[in-house]
């Protein structure tokens, strides 16, 4: 697809977009009921309350170095290793009991979800054709709305009347479903990319974290 094109549902956008779906599907199951389960296993409030705050930070510190990993590498690789990352991720939940342990998986969690909902979304804009880009981004991000609308009552719906067991399995297949309709994109990688790589620009963290054009957007957002 060339990104001169005004054809906005291409093959490449409808599998990014479906199996963003799946991605968000696999992650908002889990979402309602990981402080139950850190209770069940004798999880203390405060420990059940870090189960939101190692996530969310995680998330954020992650996402200046995805940001420069993008700069500099080729979209389906990354896009890649944060489906697969956030596989691993859910699988490792019913391996151990102990709060702690599933704390420090809960933080690598939120970095491969940072990870991956930064990739994902830039290779999305990459994909839109610039004259419909409002447009473009608007569906893909159709697709994050509907896995939070769903996914939430369909995973209480599985811990309530079946196991956390069968919860994360089936939070497992849908990410591999996932990872399947990412390896069947075709990406594309902007040409600034492959610029950055012989001119190797400067990383900094606090650099990435504070950038003086996304300052209105933000406090909207806010």
């Amino acid at each position: 697809m060339s990104s001169s094109s005004n054809q906005l549902w291409t093959w490449p956008f409808i599998f990014l977009v479906a199996a963003n779906l799946f991605t968000f599907m696999s992650f908002q199951m889990l979402l309602p009921n990981l402080p139950p389960y850190i209770e069940s296993i004798g999880g203390s409030k405060l420990e059940i309350g870090l189960v939101t705050t190692m996530f969310s930070v995680a998330a954020i510190l992650i996402r200046p170095f995805i940001g420069y990993l993008l700069m500099t590498s080729t979209r389906k690789i990354l896009v890649l290793i944060g489906a697969v990352s956030l596989l691993a991720m859910t699988l490792l939940y019913p391996i151990t009991q102990i709060v702690v342990f599933v704390l420090v998986i809960r933080f690598a969690h939120g970095i491969a979800w940072g990870w991956s909902t930064t990739a994902n979304g830039t290779a999305a804009v990459d994909l839109v054709p610039r004259k419909r880009v409002g447009e473009g981004m608007g569906y893909f991000g159709l697709s994050i709305t509907i896995g939070m609308i769903m996914a939430p009552s369909f995973g209480i719906y599985l811990f309530q009347n079946y196991s956390f067991d069968l919860l994360i399995w089936i939070s497992a297949g849908l990410g591999i479903i996932a990872i399947g309709l990412f390896a069947l994109t075709s990406f594309i990688t902007p040409a600034s990319v492959y610029e950055n790589r012989q001119t190797k620009p400067r990383f900094s963290f606090f650099g990435s974290l504070l950038e003086k054009k996304s300052g209105y957007p933000a406090l909207v957002t806010f």
